[in-house]
């Protein structure tokens, strides 16, 4: 059987504090090295926490991957010279005629063989305020580049294929979409009460709640979240009386972005500090736990490229409700509650329908079941494996 080489830049599985993007990366690797056809490699810098790199490493040598690590380079040094002056690529980890896989927009000077990325958004041309200046910079000056590199370039969503067409000019021809997924090994909505409580109870989460996850930064809108769950505080659903301690709770997990501080100012603005609860960062293995406790989940984003955790709570049977732009339609599709994502007033009213009316909550629980069993990790592998066939790689017996 012939054999496709990929080498795949593994710098993100390495992130302590995952996002979407780290994810990404993580899930993308875990399936691909299970292809038999695949003669895969991992190339990695130095990192600091030797033990902890071999840990992680060991895994994947033991499913037959080959680990190409610089000895001698940290990767923060390497993408800041790389940025300054063009150090190739193949001066730190040698030369490959097969294909190169890269995850994170990025594809730095001097790879060989042939080249993939994945641009996972244009959010710093779109809505540049929501993105950091440091970010904005980078992409601005480097993103056509890293095009004009890339043999193939990967995306994750309808929406983003046609953003990166319309603002860059790629041909859609280079560019093709591979979803992201959801891993129904974690992501399922049979974890037992007690886990669900033992889960709560490490956050502090008293009681019943509305559930955001993600990180705190002003793409995912947690502003307007934050005054639609006043409003609606204030209204009081009949359900709950006039017991401000019965209300649900909104709870706000993930680490801190930037320009976050106006969201914890907005909490003590409307003397909310007793119902909203900040998590921080969530272990993984609490995310689907927390979900699956969750009244609803609510993902009011101004911009995704795709949108991870309502997929996520989907699969583990919580309604969402989100943005009704950018790619969150093409993945919720039917299967949850989409508002615009500036109307307090739309977001409020579609919070007290899922507290108030069980019948539509447990419609959208069954929709969401079966939206989400079409995305998974697998699939896009399947797709992604696809793509490097038609690439017509170097190959080996």
């Amino acid at each position: 059987m012939k054999r496709i080489k990929v080498v795949f830049d593994a710098q993100l599985l390495f992130e302590r504090q995952k996002t979407g993007i780290g994810w990404n990366t993580k899930k993308m690797i875990d399936e691909l090295v299970q292809y038999p056809e695949l003669d895969c490699t991992l190339n990695c810098f130095l990192m600091k926490d030797r033990e902890r790199t071999e840990s992680i490493l060991k895994v994947y040598r033991e499913q037959g991957c080959k680990v190409h690590q610089s000895r001698w380079m940290p990767a923060r040094i390497y993408y800041h010279l790389e940025r300054l002056l063009p150090v190739p690529y193949r001066w730190i980890f040698g030369k490959n005629d097969g294909i190169t896989q890269f995850f994170n927009y990025t594809i730095p000077f001097g790879v060989s063989g042939k080249c993939v990325t994945i641009i996972h958004d244009i959010a710093f041309l779109t809505y540049p305020e929501t993105v950091a200046k440091r970010t904005r910079q980078w992409l601005g000056k480097n993103l056509k580049i890293y095009c004009q590199r890339a043999d193939v370039i990967l995306t994750v969503s309808e929406f983003s294929r046609q953003e990166i067409h319309h603002y860059l000019g790629i041909p859609l021809e280079k560019i093709h979409v591979v979803y992201n997924g959801v891993d129904p090994k974690q992501y399922h909505p049979d974890y037992s009460e007690d886990r669900i409580q033992e889960v709560k109870a490490k956050y502090n989460i008293p009681g019943s709640y509305i559930l955001y996850l993600g990180t705190l930064e002003p793409r995912k809108n947690i502003e307007t979240l934050i005054r639609a769950y006043q409003r609606l505080l204030t209204a009081g659903p009949s359900r709950f009386g006039q017991n401000p301690s019965a209300f649900p709770k909104l709870v706000l997990a993930g680490k801190k972005g930037w320009l976050y501080d106006s969201i914890f100012q907005l909490v003590k603005e409307f003397h909310l500090e007793n119902q909203v609860i900040f998590t921080g960062y969530v272990d993984e293995s609490d995310a689907a736990p927390l979900l699956c406790g969750a009244r609803m989940f609510v993902f009011p984003s101004l911009y995704e490229g795709f949108g991870i955790p309502p997929l996520e709570a989907m699969a583990c049977g919580t309604p969402v409700i989100v943005s009704d732009c950018a790619s969150l339609p093409e993945v919720v599709g039917d299967a949850g509650l989409l508002v615009p994502p500036t109307d307090i007033e739309k977001l409020a009213e579609s919070m007290n329908r899922l507290l108030k009316d069980d019948q539509l909550h447990a419609a959208l629980r069954e929709a969401g079941l079966k939206r989400a069993g079409q995305f998974t990790w697998k699939a896009s592998a399947k797709k992604l494996v696809q793509i490097y066939r038609m690439m017509g790689s170097n190959s080996k017996e």
